[in-house]
């Protein structure tokens, strides 16, 4: 007998054979058990997938000969018309190529056709593929044969792309759509037949045909007969990869562990290999970039092996090499190599944008987390205004809760220009001079025995561990202190347009939390006693007029502080952005 591609030599003939579509399967087989035959089919999905086969095998479940009680679920195989259906000759079932017949006259000829009866089977099959390429005209015309056929016709249609398909025709079929086959059932299938025909491929070339062939189970066929075509029926992974043009699994962890590794020079080694080997620079980023996101995967997921379609012991391999790797480091690498896949596209060098990128990859440096900057800023603010100099990076000193704090930017960078926004940090609340109750001007002044610096670390506390009421107990001026036998009272007053702040810290929620605090800074318990200050109309103009001027003073205080101080030079001279815009923290 003549030599038979893989494709056709194992091309399934029942529908438990086929591999990866059980939901169609299943449906078909239930329809032909209940006597429930549709006149019409569309099966959708991309090539390779088992579309034709499922339709001549079902061809074949309805015109059986060895069933005498009409179609059947298990076709014989062996009467005239199952092996003619296999042969492609049976007179009852008649393939059509929509993408050579798309003309209005050829679904005419269809339309005159059916009405003849099937010459051998119990149906009259037509399966039409890549029916998506028939013209408006020829569907408009196949529209009222494909709504009411004759009882003995069967309309089968197979397409790549069922967004062309116009909604009328839709509307007249039963759809099935065939996913996508994974890996492992590519495997599986692989591994049966290179055992039934004596072919010797490991594990790992399994996997790499399985994944060229990328979900069409006809293309990894292909692969394998080219591949033993090379090799004979003993095939290495080196061969494998001479035929596919990939890279293997070696060189992709490779050239990540140098990139984490930040060893330039050794990512740099394994570009100039995979040019002297020949391979496609494009192919070998396209890779990259599912084997880095595959460590992401594996770094946020706590069953990657759901979300990986590999084997087993190459998740385990990834979830290893994850562990050394945080994820915002494993997303700013996918995003430089998906630019360097962009920039492939009209580079008349892709060499020198692979080596570019793997530079720049090399050279990032790993992002801490933002808590852990802010948390940094907070231990700065501490130690400059002890008067310190203490290393940043090293263990948190423990720092005097009551320490004045200084100013010192926070720094923000826009991820796509570069460009840096500072916002200045507030200084904590004063602890210089109270407030004498009734006192026209709200400039606090020593001597009248309101106790400032306990007020002051109760509003500090606040600030640290919840800053929205804190900011509100910070707007509020301290009026009176009252002695008192059982508890003291603490009152605090808020200027007419700082009404909401003082609703808020008399709220049910906030009034035992301020007092619990009041209570542990004071050591007895304390009533907060919230007031409003009445102004006549000139002094609360007055007040507004030199509030706005200590607001400009204090913005222009800031800017200049701001732009002094290191740590904005350092940062900028780090991220090599600018400074657009400083805003009070």
């Amino acid at each position: 007998m003549d030599y038979q591609v893989s494709a056709r030599k194992w091309r399934p003939q029942t529908f438990e054979e086929v591999v990866g579509q059980v939901h169609v399967a299943r449906t078909l087989t239930n329809a032909i058990r209940q006597g429930r035959i549709a006149h019409a089919y569309l099966f959708s999905g991309m090539r390779g997938v088992g579309k034709t086969t499922m339709a001549r095998i079902l061809a074949k479940s309805l015109n059986c000969a060895s069933a005498s009680n009409g179609p059947t679920v298990a076709p014989c195989q062996t009467c005239p018309s199952c092996l003619s259906i296999t042969s492609g000759h049976s007179p009852d079932v008649v393939e059509i190529d929509g993408a050579s017949n798309r003309g209005i006259d050829e679904v005419r000829e269809l339309r005159e056709a059916v009405k003849y009866a099937p010459m051998a089977g119990k149906y009259r099959v037509y399966i039409i593929d890549e029916v998506h390429m028939l013209t408006k005209e020829a569907f408009n015309a196949l529209l009222k044969t494909l709504e009411e056929p004759p009882s003995h016709v069967v309309f089968i249609f197979a397409t790549t792309e069922d967004h062309k398909i116009p909604s009328t025709i839709l509307s007249r079929c039963q759809h099935f759509h065939f996913k996508r086959i994974t890996r492992q059932e590519i495997i599986a299938q692989l591994e049966r037949i290179i055992r039934e025909e004596g072919i010797r491929i490991t594990g790992q070339g399994l996997g790499l045909i399985a994944k060229a062939a990328d979900g069409s189970l006809r293309d990894a066929l292909s692969f394998l007969d080219q591949v033993v075509a090379y090799s004979g029926k003993e095939v290495n992974d080196q061969d494998l990869q001479v035929i596919l043009g990939t890279a293997g699994r070696g060189p992709l962890m490779a050239m990540v562990k140098a990139i984490l590794e930040r060893k330039t020079a050794e990512a740099l080694r394994i570009v100039k290999e995979l040019a002297d080997e020949g391979q496609d620079y494009r192919q070998f980023t396209s890779e990259l970039l599912e084997y880095i996101r595959h460590l992401v995967i594996a770094k946020s997921s706590t069953a990657p092996e759901e979300l990986i379609d590999l084997p087993s012991e190459e998740v385990e391999e990834i979830r290893q090499l994850s562990a050394s790797a945080g994820v915002e480091e494993l997303q700013r690498l996918f995003g430089i190599f998906s630019l360097a896949l962009e920039s492939f596209r009209g580079a008349v060098h892709p060499g020198f944008v692979l080596e570019m990128a793997v530079i720049r990859a090399t050279r990032i440096q790993p992002l801490e987390s933002f808590e852990k900057l802010l948390e940094r800023f907070h231990l700065l603010e501490r130690m400059l205004g002890e008067g310190g100099d203490r290393d940043l990076t090293g263990p948190r000193a423990e720092v005097a809760p009551d320490a004045p704090a200084v100013n010192a930017p926070a720094i923000k960078t826009d991820p796509l220009t570069g460009s840096a926004t500072a916002s200045a940090f507030k200084p904590g609340p004063s602890e210089s001079a109270p407030v004498k109750a009734g006192q026209e001007n709200p400039e606090r002044s020593a001597g009248t025995g309101l106790p400032m610096e306990q007020w002051s670390r109760v509003v500090k506390r606040f600030l640290q561990e919840k800053p929205n009421l804190g900011s509100y107990l910070e707007k509020g001026i301290v009026q009176e202190w009252i002695a008192g036998d059982a508890k003291d009272v603490l009152v605090i007053g808020y200027d007419e347009g700082a009404a909401f702040f003082a609703e808020y810290i008399q709220k049910e929620e906030s009034r035992p939390i301020v007092a619990s605090a009041l209570r542990e800074v004071f050591q007895r318990p304390v009533e907060l006693k919230v007031v409003r200050l009445e102004r006549s109309a000139h002094e609360q103009q007055q007040l507004q007029l030199k509030k706005d001027q200590q607001e400009r003073q204090h913005r222009q205080r800031i800017q200049q502080e701001t732009m002094a101080h290191p740590l904005l030079k350092e940062a900028l001279n780090i991220l090599g952005g600018e400074v657009i815009d400083i805003k009070d923290a």
